[in-house]
């Protein structure tokens, strides 16, 4: 599906959110939290209902500080086409942090009255809400990555911004599916409601050919070009074969793909 920032946030939360590994680590890290009791709760609470107030107070405060921050920098790349990474450390951290800020008041309102965290009130709850978030941010951002592309960095294009974040990597080839184009790289493939020819459009910086009516491949995605039967295909870094039409043989020829024509 073409979708917009919410959408693929949302999709992201879905997919997050449905894993039991998420939901063992923020529920191991709640009772811990409850247990130890920081920020006087130890002594405000009895352990049952300390418990009750850190499993809700970190289920409630990673929903809301993931979900802001995932929007934040879908909304940014998405319209801003851009990937910089201290720019996407920066947003995300700033989105999801005062998003927290806010949950932890509400949250404090809601279960506490008027008690507030010495040393954590107003502007300083948001202060640290962000400055914790960012740090985070950078860690995710870092570690996400395979230290391959920490070295070599696969060149960012306006098309990645559609893509659920999991799937955005070094652009291997475009193939048509009936209405959809399934965009494939280095990290997954992904179905998108667009035309081929817009979604070609949307790969600036990335030298590639249209292939065939329904192929576009990045040129440094293809590892050989060979006969198959009577057919000559494009054999892509992760194995698919893709047929070169005989109408886009002068284009691939033109490229690199093919050797030039005998005189």
């Amino acid at each position: 599906m073409n979708d917009g920032p919410l959408q693929l946030t949302l999709r992201e939360m879905r997919e997050m959110f449905g894993s039991g590994r998420v939901w063992a680590g923020i529920i191991t890290v709640a009772v811990l939290i409850g247990i130890i009791g920081p920020f006087q709760t130890f002594s405000y609470f009895a352990l049952g209902p300390r418990l009750a107030y850190w499993l809700t107070t970190v289920v409630v405060t990673y929903t809301g500080g993931v979900f802001a921050g995932s929007l934040v920098i879908n909304a940014f790349e998405y319209y801003l086409k851009t990937t910089n990474a201290v720019l996407h450390v920066i947003v995300a951290g700033t989105g999801a942090g005062s998003t927290v800020a806010v949950l932890i008041t509400l949250i404090n309102g809601v279960a506490l009255g008027d008690w507030e965290i010495p040393g954590f009130v107003s502007f300083m709850v948001w202060v640290y809400c962000v400055a914790i978030s960012i740090c985070i941010s950078a860690l995710h951002y870092i570690f996400q990555r395979p230290q391959s592309e920490v070295i070599n960095p696969p060149k960012q294009v306006p098309l990645m911004a559609r893509l659920n974040v999991k799937n955005r990597g070094q652009l291997y080839y475009l193939s048509m599916q009936d209405h959809y184009v399934n965009i494939v790289t280095s990290k997954g493939a992904e179905l998108i409601l667009l035309r081929l020819a817009d979604a070609i459009k949307e790969t600036d910086g990335v030298p590639g050919v249209k292939i065939h009516r329904s192929h576009w491949v990045a040129l440094d995605a293809v590892t050989e070009t060979r006969k198959k039967g009577s057919t000559l295909v494009a054999v892509m870094k992760d194995g698919a074969e893709l047929p070169i039409s005989r109408g886009q043989t002068e284009a691939a020829r033109a490229a690199g793909l093919l050797p030039a024509a005998p005189a």
